[in-house]
């Protein structure tokens, strides 16, 4: 277990789609985001996360993105 500070949190998400016929199975993927929440001040977040989709045929290639999410609220 890793003590983080009470302004930072990290998540991890993983999802495992598969049709029940044949007919989508080239649809099937698994796909899994991880990041970090960082609280900078009073009212302001930023989190940057990355997201994988692994397909499950190998017809096409994984698709690979970053995301930089901001929240400012009062």
């Amino acid at each position: 277990m890793v003590n983080l500070p009470k302004y930072i949190s990290l998540f991890v998400r993983f999802d495992d789609l598969y049709s029940r016929n044949s007919k989508n199975s080239a649809k099937d993927e698994s796909s899994a985001i991880l990041g970090a929440q960082f609280k900078i001040g009073k009212y302001v977040k930023i989190a940057p996360n990355f997201k994988m989709i692994l397909l499950k045929t190998n017809e096409t290639e994984n698709i690979y993105t970053a995301y930089l999410n901001c929240q400012v609220g009062f």
